[in-house]
């Protein structure tokens, strides 16, 4: 068995020079009283308040913080493009922060050996009043819309009125207004239903905007064990690969990005950039459990000021702090914490059948099993890894037969 990766402050050090995107949470507002909001009844709380708005002297501590990163490191390593992305609640309610956002990063981008774009996440109700400002700042849309009105019914107000009207109508005029805009930096993202199916959403989109959606499901992690059954009647229960079956009149289901990021884990031929092609992987050891090295590939940071690895992180596992207008993030002690959550589930993962391409996230693991055990452990026999390996087959064969109605978008 090859060794266990152990990072220290070098790699953190890294992973924020090359840091790909940074996210603020402007706002935990917001303007919809969805039925499977992570943050509605359905889940357990995991905010430590509501209706905070983040501030603009902690936006800008983040941004000074990593641009002092950027210029003490720029003679050891390469620069990247950096996305600077905004997410809720619903962003827009917190619209003047994210244009002094943006103001900023324009003033400093002669200091900043980056190629910085910005993106946001939506539910597309105001973006009748926004989108000129997105659009003369080149912002990469995100947009959540479940469907048809039907499938959408979910996403609803305050008042429980439907939301579907009002974003489809605005939609429409962007896409009549800037088609170009439209085409090139709308992307929608659709969680099926009960309501839903992978066959009649594609429909939906590729009848009204020729777009393809990103599919996903209802994440059944921090679900309140008393909202169980309502989850579960939500809850378009597929399985994980079952692709649309071009044979017959009938609808499966497909989980885009599950998809891809199991193969990307399990494939052995599958690399990141051109330079991966040039190290042995191996030499580096393997980071038990699926989770994802701090930075890696992202930093969001919360109204609060705390900073995590990304936005589906429990907000007590924060790596550092925006304190009195400064970051406060000591590498050290980041690393090793990292390194002491991770090797609480060594025991298991060495005889793992999955241990090279696990799903698992550790402060997942942490929060619903409460112990430093997997419960998708399976033990790495013979005929377990033949079994394994006849899985792959049969996704991979199912994929090549449905090719032809599945786009994998990254």
């Amino acid at each position: 068995m090859k060794t266990f990766l152990k990072i220290n402050q070098h790699t953190l050090e890294y992973n924020l020079f090359n840091l790909s995107q940074l996210v603020f949470e402007v706002t935990e507002e917001c303007n919809l009283n969805c039925t499977y909001c992570a943050f509605s009844d359905l889940y357990s709380e995991r905010r430590e308040s509501y209706n905070k708005q983040m501030d603009f002297a902690t936006a800008v501590s983040v941004i000074d913080y990593m641009v002092s990163i950027w210029q003490n490191y720029s003679h050891i390593y390469a620069p990247k493009r950096l996305g600077i992305g905004f997410y809720g609640g619903e962003p827009t309610l917190n619209i003047s922060l994210i244009e002094k956002i943006v103001e900023y990063v324009d003033s400093i981008r002669f200091k900043v050996p980056r190629n910085i774009g910005f993106s946001m996440t939506t539910n597309g109700v105001l973006l009748n009043k926004y989108i000129d400002f997105f659009v003369k700042h080149n912002f990469s849309l995100l947009v959540s819309l479940d469907g048809d009105e039907l499938a959408n019914s979910y996403r609803v107000d305050k008042q429980g009125l439907p939301s579907f009207h009002r974003v489809y109508n605005n939609l429409k005029m962007v896409q009549e207004k800037y088609p170009v805009y439209f085409e090139e930096n709308i992307r929608f993202n659709s969680v099926l239903n009960n309501h839903s199916n992978t066959k009649s959403v594609i429909e939906f989109f590729k009848n009204n905007f020729d777009k393809r959606p990103s599919l996903s499901q209802l994440s059944k992690s921090y679900v309140n064990p008393e909202s169980i059954d309502k989850y579960y009647e939500i809850c378009n229960d597929f399985k994980k690969f079952n692709l649309v079956d071009s044979d017959k009149d009938e609808t499966a289901s497909f989980q885009i990005e599950n998809f891809y990021n199991e193969f990307s884990r399990m494939s052995g031929n599958f690399y990141y950039d051109i330079n991966e092609l040039f190290y042995n992987r191996e030499d580096f050891g393997i980071v038990p459990t699926g989770t994802c090295v701090p930075f890696t590939k992202k930093m969001f940071v919360t109204v609060h000021g705390k900073i995590l690895q990304c936005e589906r992180i429990d907000h007590k596992y924060y790596l550092g702090q925006v304190i009195a207008g400064k970051v406060a993030m000591d590498l050290n002690k980041v690393a090793e914490r990292f390194n002491i959550l991770n090797r609480a589930f060594i025991k298991q993962c060495p005889s793992c059948v999955y241990v090279r391409h696990c799903p698992k996230c550790m402060y997942r693991l942490n929060d619903v099993v409460g112990e430093k055990k997997c419960l998708s452990y399976v033990k790495s026999t013979e005929n377990n890894n033949t079994l394994n390996l006849e899985k792959y087959r049969n996704y991979i064969n199912q994929l090549i037969k449905g090719a032809y109605q599945i786009k994998i978008v990254r």
